[in-house]
Order: structure tokens, then sequence, then C-alpha cells
């Protein structure tokens, strides 16, 4: 069964969050990051940078999530022909994070399917001891 999961438009800095986002080449990977208030609003961030992308805008996402995040962001590549070893280093960085004491924010705008289902499992799996998911 599903964590309990809500729509975010803007966050509002009460709760430990961390945030979980894909780069992308269009204009809609950065739409949702910059709607947000230019202040600290996460505790850390994941990053998915797609590899063997020829386009993207990963230094506009890099520089619109730090601003926003209290830690440097975590940057995690991501190889749609080999997403098992996406999911080994996802797992070992959501690990660190104490359960149940942070929200966490996804944006799905830029991700394929393939990794939203990724991150759909751990919110299904409980021997990943992911946090509460909050879908965007």
């Amino acid at each position: 069964m599903l964590t309990k999961t809500s729509t975010c438009t803007v966050v509002i800095n009460r709760k430990k969050r961390v945030l979980i986002i894909a780069e992308g080449f269009e204009t809609r990977s950065l739409s949702w990051i910059k709607s947000q208030p230019n202040r600290k609003l996460f505790e850390q961030a994941v990053i998915c940078k797609y590899s063997l992308s020829k386009k993207n805008r990963f230094e506009d996402m890099i520089q619109a999530v730090t601003m926003r995040t209290n830690s440097t962001p975590i940057v995690i590549d991501y190889n749609r022909f080999d997403p098992t070893v996406f999911e080994q280093k996802f797992a070992k960085q959501i690990s660190v994070l104490p359960k149940n004491e942070y929200e966490v924010a996804i944006d799905i705008s830029a991700m394929s399917k393939m990794l939203i289902m990724i991150y759909a499992s751990f919110t299904q799996n409980p021997k990943h001891g992911s946090p509460q998911k909050k879908n965007i």
C-alpha cells in the first residue's frame, strides 16, 4: 500500500523536508522549483541527472535547488539503460535519513516513467526505510 500522498504547490517551511527532483531539457523541468520562495525550504535534496543526455538544464537546476536547500544537493546519475545502479545509489542516500522525521517532496514533472516507478517502489517497500512521501 502506498503511503499517504498529497499535492503541494508552495512549500511552507514548517517540517524537515527532502526534495527529490530530476533535471531535464524542457522548461517545465525548472517550473516547480522556481515557483518556490527564494529561501531555504529543504534540509537536503537529491537531483537525478540523466546520463547520456545531450541537452539539459542541469546548471540552472543545481542553482535553483541550492538556493532552496540547507546542504549541498546530492546528484545521482540515472542511465535509463541501467536503472539498477541508480536504485542502489538512491537507496544508500536515503538510508541515512531518520525514519518518519522527514517529509519528502518529489517533483515528477521531468521524470521518466521508469524513474517514477523506482521512487514509487521506495514508498511501498518497508525494507528501503523510506520516509513519508509527498507528491508534487
